[in-house]
């Protein structure tokens, strides 16, 4: 009995030992299987860096025509060479499903394909691939042409994968006004094909899935009954469903991963035989083709709508709840609750409701969310939607629109999953409110879109996250940043980070270009300072940081004497302009449920009127005194003792929900054991008086590593090394570093392991790599390169952050922290006392600074290496 309730110990720590707790040091290990580690040699690092942006590209080739006929087609598994990477994998051949071939790249080597091209011409390159299901990470590649980059851009293609939301089956029970033959009824006329008569308990309910495509009568039918496709605890509180990938192929036209330029990409062939390379950067990718194709300019506003001049107004009205998407680009972007207003579809005060979905976790370019639908009458639809966007304040969040019908691309863009219909669907605007609001689909013209759908065919609507009409201001403060940063480090090399204010450095005969530099850079500030103003319509505290930066630059650049008093105030506004920067390339927004309606309708109702808003706060206010917060999710009321695991976690809410739904998606229904688990919140420091009073958990997680021993020796603790799995499961996951604080030997000289780690800490290198290649410096692997690159750094009033983790070197030189099975320190030996001199000689010797802020530092490029803690969960 004893042996099965360990095991039942283990496989649920097995589902929480990587999150959150205690940290770890380990030794770093030999990087197998790794592609972390950069292979890049100096004359590589300085192609990159030295690579034109796309706007210099083409003005470069302007001269070069686009081409407007024809194509080339590259089948995937007729590649010429494969080149592998940190990693010992190969590439390989692989049959989908449908009988067709891919090829399989891993996530590191460079794969590369010919094409003979007949005349020279600019063509889009579209990739047809499988986004094998692998980790979450995105898809990362660099692309090259006849072995070059072709412009910096192209250096950070990210290719989205697929995720899927797993929805339970709705039970719909009869209500005073219709039985349950009614409800079913309903459900089979609405388009619910696969509605199902069961019972529960002997009462019966309609069972029904969640739609794929909606329609108006799904749509009515689901508000009617209060239809619901979430996981429910027992005090009726919704969970977050399971996601995973759902891998499919897709085909995707090459464009900017950070949204600066709403087109796609236009590369240059020259007549001939090209190669065509793609690097791997992270994660495996199976392709099937890759197509050279004339690029297709998306056309206007205008355009579009001549094209179905005279079209009527259509008659649906679709609501589409967002939290439930069709699919994902990313399994961060997942329902949430908002109980922020009484107008929010559908609100519920007395338990939790997954009515939204997005916020900060959808604000990255390139993220997206798809819904598919259909309309019974054919004509012209405004889209609306109801959002909030309470994060950037005086600016604007952007998406943009792209639309598929029966699984063909409409509009421009036809090589693309989703293409968008007109130009101005790149630029949808959701502007900034601390409260939720609604708008009919614009781009801040005043003109609402209108968009044409036609009866009986399935529409897929993809909402992605970009700039919009932003995208050139940011892209232009990104290049400003770059160069003001540039300017303050050929300054700092000169003068150091602290320079003399009563020294004249000479800078106008020293670095005259350095000056006029600055002059431009002001400039260029203040003109996208009055931009951003004129297209947000104030001039909010954004603007103000441009013009402040703008000020200083003018001040500096216009008298030498001012630049060695105004260094470190620059220095501080590059950090400012960096975070201005980071901020306006998130685009946030949360979602209530869009809607497909008819012409000429108002926009959804934002929020609440006055009394509707009372009541909903005088009933939150009431009902947060009875809601049960201890249960955590709870799916089942606790049964006896044996089958059910005590978990008492020490965190936050936020920690005990993701644990929570680690539990409900992952151990309970895969539970051989018929185990429920009872997780509960608890303060810091319970644990010991609890054991000391008999009413000890069966898991606890959030205790130190320090403490393990102590509770261990007090016959607090049960050793879990007898556990089933356990040696294969530690050895897979854990390092040997990691394991040693967490057991002892007992009395009789037997080891035993109490516990296993939370959080491993691997302390990593971090390099500048254009200052490196600036500096002719090759990126260090050795201790003795770093040791090299002191000189040089220093000479130009650069350091090096050296950590104080002397274990790194304990290891490094085969040592060991403890000796004797764990019973005594390891400190004292010849290696520990070695060890801690060689980290300590670099403090001494090479004076490497003992405190700093490294972040700020290796972001103005005063420590261009670094070596800083890295966390693994």
């Amino acid at each position: 009995m004893k042996k099965k309730m360990l095991q039942r110990l283990l496989a649920l720590v097995m589902a929480v030992c990587f999150l959150f707790g205690g940290v770890l040091t380990v030794s770093a290990t030999d990087g197998q299987g790794n592609n972390s580690i950069t292979n890049d040699s100096l004359a590589e690092i300085r192609e990159q860096l030295n690579a034109s942006s796309y706007e210099e590209y083409l003005q470069e080739f302007a001269d070069v025509p686009s081409a407007t006929t024809g194509g080339y087609t590259i089948n995937g598994v007729d590649y010429v060479r494969f080149e592998p990477g940190s990693t010992d994998q190969s590439v390989r051949v692989n049959t989908l499903a449908d009988g067709s071939e891919v090829l399989y790249t891993p996530n590191s080597g460079t794969v590369t394909w010919k094409v003979n091209v007949a005349t020279t011409a600019k063509y889009s390159i579209v990739i047809v691939y499988w986004p094998d299901d692998a980790k979450s990470a995105s898809i990362e590649r660099v692309l090259k042409i006849d072995g070059e980059i072709p412009f910096a851009e192209a250096r950070f293609l990210t290719l989205p994968k697929v995720w899927k939301n797993t929805y339970v089956v709705a039970e719909v029970y009869e209500t005073k006004d219709a039985s349950v033959s009614d409800i079913y009824k309903e459900a089979l006329a609405a388009g619910f094909d696969d509605a199902d008569v069961r019972a529960k308990g002997g009462r019966p309910y309609v069972a029904l899935t969640c739609p794929d495509v909606w329609t108006q009568s799904l749509t009515d039918f689901v508000n009617k009954y209060a239809v619901r496709f979430f996981t429910s605890d027992i005090d009726d509180n919704e969970l977050r469903p399971a996601m995973g990938q759902t891998p499919e192929l897709c085909t995707y036209e090459l464009r900017d991963a950070d949204g600066f330029y709403a087109e796609s990409f236009e590369f240059v062939f020259e007549a001939g035989e090209r190669e065509i390379s793609l690097e791997a950067v992270n994660e495996p990718l199976s392709i099937k083709e890759i197509k050279l194709v004339p690029h297709e300019y998306l056309n206007s506003y205008e355009e579009y709508l001549a094209k179905y001049e005279g079209q009527p107004s259509g008659q649906d009205k679709i609501v589409i709840q967002a939290e439930y998407p069709g699919a994902t680009s990313s399994q961060t972007i997942y329902p949430v609750e908002d109980r922020t207003d009484a107008a929010t579809m559908p609100a519920d005060t007395t338990c939790t409701m997954l009515n939204t979905l997005g916020g900060e976790k959808w604000q990255t370019a390139g993220q997206w969310v798809r819904y598919s639908f259909k309309v019974s009458t054919s004509g012209m639809y405004n889209i609306a939607a109801r959002y909030r966007q309470n994060v950037l304040d005086g600016m604007y969040t952007c998406r943009a629109l792209r639309i598929t019908s029966n699984g063909a691309a409409e509009g421009s863009l036809g090589y693309y999953d989703g293409s968008v219909p007109f130009f101005e669907a790149t630029q949808l605007r959701f502007n900034y409110n601390s409260a939720w609001q609604s708008t009919l689909f614009n781009s801040g013209s005043g003109v609402d879109y209108q968009f044409y759908f036609e009866a009986g065919v399935e529409y897929t609507i993809m909402m992605e996250v970009g700039l919009g009409s932003t995208g050139d201001i940011v892209r232009r403060v990104d290049a400003a940043l770059a160069a003001i940063n540039a300017d303050y480090l050929a300054i700092m090399k000169l003068t150091g980070a602290d320079p003399d204010e009563l020294r004249d450095y000479g800078f106008s005969r020293i670095m005259p270009d350095v000056m006029i530099d600055m002059k431009i850079q002001s400039s260029e500030l203040y003109a996208i300072a009055n931009e951003l103003a004129t297209v947000t319509g104030e001039k909010s505290s954004n603007v103000a940081t441009l013009e402040k930066v703008a000020w200083l630059l003018d001040r500096m650049g216009s008298n030498e004497d001012e630049i060695a008093k105004y260094l470190d105030q620059l220095k501080s506004y590059i950090g400012s302009l960096g975070t201005w920067l980071s901020d306006a390339k998130t685009q946030p927004l949360q979602l209530d449920y869009i809607v497909i309606q008819p012409l000429n309708g108002e926009a959804p109702q934002g929020k609440a009127g006055f009394f509707k808003s009372l009541v909903h706060e005088l009933s939150s206010f009431i009902m947060s005194f009875f809601r049960n917060y201890d249960r955590m999710g709870a799916t089942a009321e606790e049964t006896d003792e044996a089958s059910t695991i005590d978990v008492w976690l020490a965190y936050g809410r936020d920690q005990a929900q993701v644990i929570r739904n680690l539990i409900n998606n992952d151990f309970t229904p895969n539970s051989k054991y018929g185990t429920t688990v009872n997780l509960k919140l608890v303060a810091g420091g319970t644990l010991l008086p609890s054991v000391l009073a008999g009413m000890g958990p069966d898991v606890y997680i959030g205790i130190g590593e320090d403490d393990v021993i102590n509770y261990a020796i007090r016959g607090a603790l049960l050793p879990v090394e007898d556990m089933e799995d356990f040696d294969g499961f530690v050895e897979e996951n854990f390092n040997d570093a990691a394991m040693a604080v967490l057991g002892i030997e007992d009395a009789q000289g037997e080891y035993h392991c109490y516990g296993l780690p939370e959080t491993q800490n691997f302390t990593m290198m971090f390099v500048r790599k254009d200052i490196l290649a600036d500096l002719g410096i090759e990126i260090p692997r050795t201790w003795d390169d770093v040791l090299a690159a002191i000189p040089t750094l220093q000479a130009n009033n650069m350091q090096i952050g050296m950590h104080t983790d002397y274990k790194v070197f304990l290891y490094q030189m085969g040592g060991t922290l403890f000796a004797d099975n764990g019973m005594r320190i390891n400190l004292d030996s010849n290696v520990g006392l070695e060890a801690f001199d060689t980290m300590c000689s670099y403090f001494t010797m090479y004076s490497f600074p003992y405190k700093y802020d490294f972040a700020n530092r290796f972001r103005t490029g005063e420590m261009p290496i670094g070596f800083a803690s890295y966390n693994g969960t």
